[in-house]
């Protein structure tokens, strides 16, 4: 029995041995093989993880023949193309915010719930506030979320704003996707002050052009009608109307010629032809020829500078033009009690030479000091019968073809001052 017994314990524990063995064996396998499916799991769990925070070069196994392959090779062809369409989505919004930075107009986007999704830096600059700030608070005080929210209706929003001196033109657009679905609303804001004040210009130079040949020919007309009517049959009051169309006729040439001279001034791209030109003996000349009129307005003319010769390239007769236009303009608004003075002046700095035409007249208003040189300047001191209102302009733009420039001083008052430098 006790032979019987130790065999069967024998036999026992053998088993169990055996068992445990077994167990252990199978554990190593059961490892090894879960080893082998998880691994390449886990190693795809990384790879997912990194494409969701946007690292696209981390890749799963592709080894393996069985279907854990295919789905690392699919994974990893996933994290490809993924990876190619952020980047050229990427370079493209790049390349829009690029383009939207550049752009002169304020661009602004809103999404169907109102809110703000871009603005451009031109936006910022334009309205002169802080960069990245909210501007939701600014587009309420515009009186402009009920244009935006006509554009999310479909309804395109067009506006001009004034900000003081500043015009700002308004459009604000619906944007749709692919598939016409309003995705949100797009405003662009224009700067169009300069182009409002050109407008405004052309405006006022029609209404003064306008103005100004009625005048004359409104004159003509009423001369002319008691004459055609024989209502005037007095042979001096006749002599006397055909004096005053000849003159209201002159005073029309001379408008429209100096019309035409500005207008080729501003519209020529040619320059003037040049020649060496003594300033000082040009002074003289102008001053011989402007003496006698002078003396018979009582007028002192005094002339200093040109004592030395001044000698530039330049074309004489421009020169002379714009030294006739500033004197005739001094003569009519200088004294002729025998009180009125005009000084001509010629000096040489380096390489400029300047000319100074200066009178003790009435002067110019402060106000009106910064307008001489427009065209159809209105001012007392340039309204004479005589005058167009162009010649200062004239002067202005013959300068600014040769390179030079024109200034205007004056004192209401005391007289005025021109000075013109030549390079």
């Amino acid at each position: 029995n006790f032979e019987l017994d130790d065999s069967l314990f024998t036999l026992a524990k053998s088993l169990i041995y055996s068992m445990l063995l077994a167990m252990a064996l199978m554990t190593v396998v059961v490892y090894l093989f879960s080893r082998r499916f998880t691994k390449p799991i886990h190693k795809m769990i990384s790879v997912a993880s990194k494409m969701r925070e946007g690292d696209f070069s981390l890749r799963a196994d592709e080894k393996d023949q069985s279907e854990l392959g295919d789905l690392g090779r699919s994974l990893n062809r996933l994290s490809t193309d993924l990876s190619f369409t952020i980047n050229s989505v990427t370079i493209e919004k790049n390349r829009l915010m690029l383009m939207l930075s550049g752009m002169s107009e304020g661009i602004v986007f809103i999404n169907t719930e109102s809110q703000v999704m871009m603005v451009n830096p031109s936006f910022y600059r334009l309205f002169e506030v802080q960069a990245d700030s909210d501007i939701s608070p600014l587009l309420h005080e515009l009186n402009l979320m009920e244009g935006m929210n006509s554009a999310l209706q479909g309804q395109s929003y067009k506006t001009i704003l004034s900000r003081g001196p500043q015009a700002i033109n308004v459009s604000i657009q619906a944007i749709k996707d692919e598939t016409e679905l309003i995705v949100g609303a797009l405003a662009i804001f224009s700067d169009i002050t300069e182009s409002e004040k050109l407008e405004q210009l052309r405006r006022d130079y029609v209404a003064n052009v306008s103005h100004e040949l009625r005048t004359p020919l409104t004159a003509i007309r009423a001369l002319i009608e008691p004459l055609n009517d024989d209502l005037v049959t007095d042979e001096v009051k006749i002599k006397e109307y055909y004096g005053l169309i000849l003159k209201e006729s002159a005073r029309l040439n001379r408008l429209i010629n100096d019309l035409l001279e500005l207008s080729r001034l501003q519209n020529s791209q040619e320059g003037f032809e040049t020649r060496n030109v003594n300033i000082s003996n040009l002074m003289n000349e102008v001053k011989e020829r402007y003496q006698a009129l002078a003396k018979k307005n009582q007028i002192e003319l005094e002339l200093s500078g040109c004592e030395e010769a001044h000698l530039l390239v330049t074309n004489e007769d421009r020169i002379d033009q714009v030294l006739t236009i500033l004197i005739d303009n001094a003569f009519k608004f200088t004294p002729k009690n025998g009180s009125g003075r005009i000084s001509l002046h010629v000096e040489s700095r380096l390489d400029k030479t300047l000319i100074r035409v200066v009178d003790n007249g009435q002067g110019i208003k402060p106000a009106d000091l910064p307008h001489v040189f427009d065209r159809f300047y209105t001012a007392d001191r340039a309204r004479t019968e005589k005058a167009s209102g162009l010649g200062l302009s004239i002067a202005y733009e013959i300068l600014k073809r040769m390179n030079g420039d024109i200034i205007a001083e004056s004192e209401e008052g005391k007289g005025s001052r021109f000075t013109i430098t030549l390079n």
